[in-house]
């Protein structure tokens, strides 16, 4: 995920809960707690700061076109949390000043610092599409750039990795597969990676951002195929607490049989 569309979405979460408390304390006539209003700011600023340490900054050559098109949920979502947020803080500028809740104050000013944090991250994002992919560094035997198994030159092991679609949880990342601790490439959402291996043990592990699955050890044996399968190792809803409880397992990566 990248921070962009997360910071963007803070930024509109602290005009909209003025919109929900600011009418109830103009109807009740109890102001806001000087605590409440810290703890609402510090816990947006939290937000804010997950949003930007935990959101990855590589982008390869796929996830570049695919964030470049602009078509997609999170893009939309980004554009139009920025475009409102401008307003939406202006009118909940007002609803604090006509009502004197000036213990929201901290929290509006972290929702303009995330709107600020999210356009500086959107340009980086978009700096980041024009950048040349990097060159993967192999230190052993390893044929890549293949586009299908039978191109593995004879004695070798065509070894397939596949990472079928699995709904919105990592969408617009590509995992990066290591092979015996080199990255030989990356597998988007429906794609597949063929590398060839020469006959012996070997480990293959899915990973990004920090995140990883659990490595796949096997013995490479001329004339059979290896087929992995590299999906999310949960759903959306899980993402956040796979990622701070389990992140070495956050992928799942498994061995058909045959």
């Amino acid at each position: 995920m990248r921070a962009s569309p997360l910071l963007a979405a803070c930024a509109s979460a602290g005009p909209l809960a003025c919109f929900v408390i600011l009418p109830v304390v103009r109807f009740t006539g109890n102001p806001v707690p000087v605590a409440a209003g810290i703890f609402l700011a510090l816990f947006l600023g939290w937000a804010a700061a997950c949003c930007t340490t935990v959101a990855h900054t590589e982008m390869t050559f796929s996830e570049r076109i695919r964030w470049a098109g602009g078509e997609h949920f999170f893009s939309v979502t980004t554009r139009f949390n920025l475009v409102t947020s401008v307003p939406l803080t202006l009118l909940a500028l007002a609803f604090v000043v006509f009502n004197s809740a000036w213990t929201m104050m901290p929290l509006l000013a972290v929702s303009c610092g995330s709107a600020v944090l999210a356009w500086v991250h959107l340009r980086r994002e978009r700096a980041a599409r024009l950048e040349a992919a990097a060159e993967p560094v192999l230190t052993g035997p390893k044929v890549i750039g293949l586009r299908s198994p039978g191109q593995v030159p004879r004695g070798w092991v065509p070894v397939v990795v596949h990472r079928p679609h699995a709904g919105m949880r990592d969408m617009l990342v590509d995992y990066r597969v290591h092979v015996d601790g080199d990255r030989v490439g990356t597998v988007a959402p429906g794609e597949s990676l063929v590398v060839g291996l020469p006959p012996g043990p070997h480990s293959v592990r899915c990973a990004y951002a920090g995140f990883s699955s659990v490595p796949v050890s096997f013995a490479a044996v001329p004339g059979v195929t290896v087929h992995l399968v590299g999906e999310p190792g949960g759903t959306a809803a899980t993402a956040a607490a796979d990622q701070r409880n389990r992140p070495q397992e956050y992928i799942r990566l498994f061995r058909l049989p045959g």
